[in-house]
């Protein structure tokens, strides 16, 4: 359609200047991740296209060092800044879990990538 509420539709919408006064478009999904600019609030583990695990934070199940490096999840501690300008690909999902169990983990950033076509 034309008109796409941005309001009500959020996901995937954007203006093009100032709210409810400039042209709504639809912005499409991102395929394929390209570039990294996160800043993490309390110790997490990170894990790109798996499923992040932490030592601390999987209910009854502990898992060993091996495991948490086979998942290929990384620790990265409160207050780091990761800008990753150098090209990297990452196709299904950036995932994050609490290193200390006690803390909830916070990650935000811009990331940047190549759209569905």
């Amino acid at each position: 359609t034309p008109y796409i509420d941005v309001v009500t539709n959020g996901v995937n919408t954007g203006w093009h200047g100032t709210a409810n006064a400039s042209p709504s478009q639809r912005v499409p999904t991102l395929a394929v991740i390209n570039f990294l600019d996160l800043t993490f609030v309390n110790d997490t583990y990170i894990a790109f296209d798996n499923t992040a695990i932490s030592a601390r934070t999987n209910g009854s199940w502990t898992p060993s060092a091996a495991e948490i490096l086979a998942s290929g999840s990384i620790f990265v501690p409160n207050g780091t800044t990761w800008r990753k300008e150098s090209r990297t690909d990452i196709y299904d999902r950036i995932s994050f879990v609490n290193a200390n169990g006690s803390e909830t983990p916070r990650v935000y950033g811009a990331v940047w990538g190549r759209p569905i076509k």
